[in-house]
């Protein structure tokens, strides 16, 4: 991959039937596609329960470390220089061993700050003496962090509820690193389980489908 430069900023229960149809909608306010809209709205919903009851029930802490060791030796993240990632609530792949070795060998590790009344995030350099425990229960950088433009990052580690072949990502239900991903060009890998690959995530054409994804077993090409 090519040496990017990146520039600091200024800041301030039971499972539902998966059918495979086509859920890419126009989210356009008319009477025909709200009714659209609900059904995406619906599935998603019913997907984030069976996901959460899932995953509850999975060795995370055994999977994380399977995780680190394939994307430590995966040819995506050897070349990649700037790298966005995130930091762990307790119920999701811990992947903060790698970063901290990634860091060691000179790459640039870089997570998000959630701003809520925004709806956005800022992307900042992971320093882990200067964090804050965000109310959700994962650290993130502290709001005088200085932050970095994120078309600087190669390369993004991304969480989800669970995630389909195509690279379709099924989040906590705010948008926010879809919202990120749309102001830069990342390759973009997410991180989940083997067990949490489903046929088909609903989705809406706000979605930002993933390049690869990244589970306890091995590296997969979206398709």
């Amino acid at each position: 991959m090519a040496t990017r430069l990146c520039q600091q900023e200024d800041t301030s229960n039971n499972m539902p039937k998966n059918t495979g149809t086509d859920t890419n909608i126009d989210t356009s306010i008319d009477a025909g596609d709200q009714q659209q809209v609900q059904h995406v709205y619906l599935a998603k919903r019913a997907w984030r329960r069976w996901a959460k009851a899932t995953r509850a029930d999975l060795p995370l802490e055994h999977y994380s470390q399977q995780l680190c060791n394939v994307l430590a030796t995966s040819a995506i993240t050897q070349d990649a220089e700037h790298i966005l990632a995130y930091l762990p609530t307790a119920h999701e792949l811990n992947v903060l061993p790698l970063l901290l070795t990634w860091q060691a060998q000179g790459k640039q590790v870089y997570i998000t700050r959630t701003w809520p009344h925004s709806y956005t995030l800022s992307v900042h350099r992971l320093e882990p003496d200067a964090l804050e425990l965000h109310r959700y229960g994962y650290w993130q950088p502290r709001a005088h962090a200085r932050s970095i433009d994120p078309r600087c990052l190669q390369l993004a580690l991304l969480p989800g509820l669970c995630f389909d072949l195509r690279g379709q990502r099924l989040g906590y239900g705010a948008g926010y690193f879809d919202r990120l991903l749309a102001t830069c060009n990342t390759t973009t890998i997410g991180i989940t389980c083997q067990a949490l690959i489903i046929q088909n995530v609903p989705h809406s054409h706000t979605d930002i489908p993933m390049h690869y994804l990244a589970t306890e077993q091995t590296v997969l090409p979206c398709t």
